[in-house]
């Protein structure tokens, strides 16, 4: 029989896991690994850490805070319901994480619309995006 390397056929704490003490006391945690390995940068030959990005807000629902006050129309789809598609037209007055809320152009009435059933929405004046180019 050959002596060879097989990974699958090592025991648990030996080939890729170094044996461990017994426990004595307080658990030993692994060794911190971080959570963006470095990354080779193409051409420069070195190495640069990835750059960490916090959680953002989707676009969408940014576009509406930014424009919020502005007169839109927004045209939504209701699949499964007695009213089909409808449009509504007002001022857009809250943005929320799942619905924005449009108050009736003549201020009388307070609609709260979810963006499940959002097709699209226009503005009737110019649109601040928030990026910067």
């Amino acid at each position: 029989m050959k002596n060879t390397y097989d990974p699958y056929r090592q025991p648990f704490n030996q080939g890729f896991f170094p044996p461990q003490p017994p426990m004595t006391g307080m658990p030993q945690l692994p060794p911190f690994i971080p959570p963006f390995p470095e990354v080779p940068m193409p051409n420069s030959g070195g190495f640069m850490p990835p750059i960490a990005t916090l959680p953002e807000e989707p676009f969408f629902e940014n576009l509406l805070r930014f424009n919020k006050g502005k007169i839109i129309t927004v045209y939504m789809n209701f699949h499964t319901s007695q009213w089909g598609s409808k449009i509504f037209k007002g001022k857009l007055e809250a943005v929320g994480k799942d619905y924005f809320i449009v108050l009736d152009l003549n201020g009388s009435l307070r609609q709260v619309l979810l963006y499940e059933n959002l097709d699209y929405v226009t503005f009737e004046e110019n649109l601040i995006t928030g990026i910067k180019m």
